[in-house]
């Protein structure tokens, strides 16, 4: 067998990257307290000893959650002195053999404050979404030290802050009000309509809360933003039937894979003029022009697909219409 080299991955110096590393056979090596505990002081050693910014971490039963800009030194070998001492301690510890993390490090450019807003949440309440606990204040991520004294924190917390607001003196007003807000997956996962494992692969294909910043604006502001709105409809449905909307119209994997996404696109289509209608957000114009179908899709191929299609898209929509909100 040829081996298949790793993908070289071109990183920019001054850009925010979200970081997960998960163990391997999802193992949880991370339960004992000990074990985060020398995560979290390897993380601290990290931070003197190379430089970049942190700007919110998370460290869960098998996997850790990292917000990171990158400066002088690579995240690659920051990562790896990081994973490399961590395997050593927990082997060690241990008695054991083999690797400790599964495949590479996954990593997604993160730009503009509401990017970063929503994962520095999406971190904070990672504990929360995976039945972990029910409160914001989990020893182990960093959001005690936004909700206490940042300005003392050994990492970039009041840098993560401002992203919030620009002033200091509400920032950390702004910060608990919108991380006090679960987010789309984590209502998908707690209403048992994605499987952590579908969480997983929507986390490391897309980005998975960019349409929610919709939410962030106010009620008036919202309720005019036709764009705003359909993003976020469409966001949700995407997430709902397990669809990356940048792989429709693309070779995936197989013909048989493309026609499976042409089939969950069409539904999402037809679930958005039904919702779109029955919450007034936009006519069937405005929908048609945002979606920009190619002839290819919504073509209904017969009537005994024609009426699967219209009880399956009829069930996505009652189960949008439970699962959110018009305004969360």
């Amino acid at each position: 067998m040829i081996p298949i080299p790793r993908i070289r991955r071109h990183l920019k110096s001054g850009e925010l990257y979200h970081i997960t590393s998960r163990a391997n056979n999802q193992e949880h090596f991370f339960e004992h307290p000990h074990c985060k505990t020398h995560y979290l002081s390897l993380l601290q050693s990290a931070k003197a000893q190379f430089d970049f910014e942190l700007y919110a971490y998370c460290i869960m039963d098998n996997h850790v959650h990292l917000l990171m800009k990158m400066n002088n030194d690579s995240i690659s070998n920051i990562m790896s002195w990081l994973n490399q001492r961590f395997a050593y301690f927990v082997n060690s510890r241990m008695g054991r053999n083999g690797h400790l993390w599964g495949d590479r490090y996954h990593l997604t450019a993160i730009s503009g404050k509401i990017r970063t807003n929503y994962v520095i949440r999406y971190i904070h309440r990672n504990p929360i979404a995976a039945g972990i606990t029910t409160s914001l204040n989990y020893p182990w991520s960093s959001h005690h030290i936004y909700a206490g004294r940042p300005e003392k924190a050994w990492f970039e917390a009041s840098q993560g802050l401002l992203t919030f607001d620009s002033k200091k003196t509400s920032a950390k007003t702004s910060y608990l009000k919108y991380v006090s807000a679960e987010d789309d997956l984590e209502r998908l996962a707690k209403n048992k309509i994605l499987t952590e494992r579908e969480l997983i692969a929507i986390e490391n294909t897309q980005f998975p809360g960019e349409h929610e910043y919709v939410l962030a604006l106010p009620e008036h502001a919202a309720q005019d933003n036709v764009q705003g709105q359909l993003d976020l409809l469409f966001g949700r449905l995407c997430l709902m039937t397990k669809v990356n909307p940048k792989l429709i119209g693309k070779h995936v994997q197989s013909e048989t894979s493309r026609r499976i996404y042409i089939k969950r696109f069409t539904k999402v289509c037809f679930a958005m003029n039904a919702l779109s209608s029955a919450l007034k957000i936009a006519t069937r114009e405005d929908v048609d022009a945002y979606l920009n179908l190619t002839p290819e899709i919504l073509r209904v191929q017969n009537g005994k697909y024609a009426i699967k299609l219209e009880r399956e898209v009829k069930d996505l929509v009652d189960v949008y219409r439970q699962t959110f909100p018009q305004r969360t």
